[in-house]
Order: structure tokens, then C-alpha cells, then sequence
């Protein structure tokens, strides 16, 4: 158990017909907690939840879920 998050930054502007829209970058982070478990040698589990904030130019998410597994041959 830990905490994990992710940064987006765009780095340049839309464009648009080849004309860049002036304050069109995105903007977000997204923090919260995150679990990892190793079920077996062949099997990993992850879930991780997050809350976005510094949202600029974009959908706002009030909750982020990811569930990974993964199951080795």
C-alpha cells in the first residue's frame, strides 16, 4: 500500500486548420492511494484510485479507479 499519482503537462498548444489556439494546454494531477499484491508467481493485482486536481483545459474526473491483473503463462 503507498500512494501513487501522475502529472500531465501539455507542452504545446492545440491547433486547429494549422493555427495554434492561444491557452489551449492541458493541465492535470492526480494523486491518491494505490495497492499491489502479488496473488501467486504467475498472478499481480493492482488497484489504484485517484483524485484529480490542477485541472486546466480538460475534464475534471472527481474519481479515478484502475484495476489491473495480470496472469503470467
Amino acid at each position: 500500500m503507498g500512494i501513487n499519482g501522475y502529472y500531465l503537462r501539455q507542452i504545446t498548444d492545440n491547433r486547429v486548420n494549422g493555427s495554434a489556439i492561444a491557452g489551449s494546454r492541458e493541465q492535470v494531477l492526480g494523486i491518491g492511494p494505490g495497492v499491489y499484491y502479488d496473488l501467486s508467481k504467475g498472478d499481480k493485482f493492482w488497484l489504484n484510485t485517484y483524485t484529480e486536481t490542477l485541472v486546466r483545459n480538460r475534464f475534471r474526473n472527481s474519481a479515478v479507479v484502475n484495476l489491473r491483473w495480470i496472469h503470467i503463462f
